[in-house]
């Protein structure tokens, strides 16, 4: 069963609403955030509510997150049923395949974390909001972990104490990479061959030996998992840049070169233009057969 009794903090699902979500119609104008738990969700709530607002303060500082961006299969209410997410890599995947959409924009907490500015800007210009330079700093300032972290309609601080079970934290520190801390050797090499397993996409993989082309100026990274893959990505990409740091800056990494293995690899490489930086840890028996006669 996907459904468990709980005290829930002020939040909680109704199994009724959940049942009637594909009746509620997403008119055009809307914006929609599509996440999964612990991933960066109230920060991106803060970011596009001071967008709207152009960085002024009031609207974050007077309602609560949940009031302004409610949970589309929530109820308010204490004691109430909860929904288990499923899989993340479900969710995931399933999602990416939305990618393309002209209507769609893919964020990841770490690209956030790297260049928030820049994030925010490519906020801006997907929601086509025109900001000034002293709006853009005040969107910054406003969203920033010690900001929210002060913000009791955004720390979470109002929930009563007997609601918050285990002295539960929202916000906790505000950083990338927090698992090497949590993470053993063991369990991270764990991690990755369940990651491999889940998000590798069999269909294409079935289809890279005869159909995927790999040509004459492209480059191909073969490597193994936990083999100082993305920094031979990041050296890649500054020389083909000549060291320039723009597209690296700009581009998350795992579009720079993603691996045409998974859902979110392939069709970047099927629908943008070469040469393309191509990276791979498939067997050799599994890759595409043109890579054997070209000169990539």
């Amino acid at each position: 069963s996907l459904w468990a009794t709980a005290k829930v903090l002020i939040l909680g699902y109704d199994r009724e609403t959940l049942e009637n979500c594909d009746k509620f119609v997403i008119r055009d104008e809307d914006t929609v955030i599509l996440t999964y738990p612990k991933s960066g969700t109230n920060w991106m709530i803060e970011i596009i509510s001071l967008i709207q607002t152009k960085g002024n303060p009031k609207w974050i500082q007077s309602v609560p997150i949940w009031e302004r961006s409610p949970w589309l299969e929530c109820q308010y209410g204490y004691e109430l049923s909860i929904m288990i997410y499923g899989s993340w890599f479900e969710h995931t995947r399933d999602w990416l395949s939305m990618r393309e959409r002209e209507n769609f924009l893919l964020l990841s907490y770490e690209e956030m974390k790297k260049d928030t500015r820049k994030t925010i800007e490519k906020i801006c210009d997907f929601l086509g909001k025109k900001l000034e330079t002293e709006e853009l700093d005040l969107v910054l300032k406003h969203s920033s972990f010690q900001a929210m972290n002060e913000n009791n309609m955004s720390n979470f601080s109002l929930i009563p104490q007997d609601v918050v079970t285990n002295g539960l934290k929202l916000l906790r520190k505000g950083i990338t990479g927090d698992w090497k801390n949590h993470f053993t050797v063991a369990q991270a090499e764990v991690f990755d061959k369940v990651f491999q397993e889940k998000m590798y996409d069999k269909e294409r993989i079935e289809e890279i030996p005869d159909k995927f082309v790999i040509r004459d100026e492209d480059t191909v990274i073969l490597t193994y998992l936990k083999s100082g893959t993305n920094w031979l990505i990041e050296i890649l990409c500054l020389i083909l840049t000549k060291g320039n740091p723009k597209w690296i800056q700009s581009v998350p990494i795992w579009e720079c070169s993603p691996l045409i293995e998974t859902q979110l690899g392939y069709p970047i490489y099927i629908n943008k233009e070469g040469p393309w930086l191509i990276i791979s840890y498939l067997p050799i028996y599994l890759f595409s057969k043109s890579f054997f006669i070209s000169k990539a």
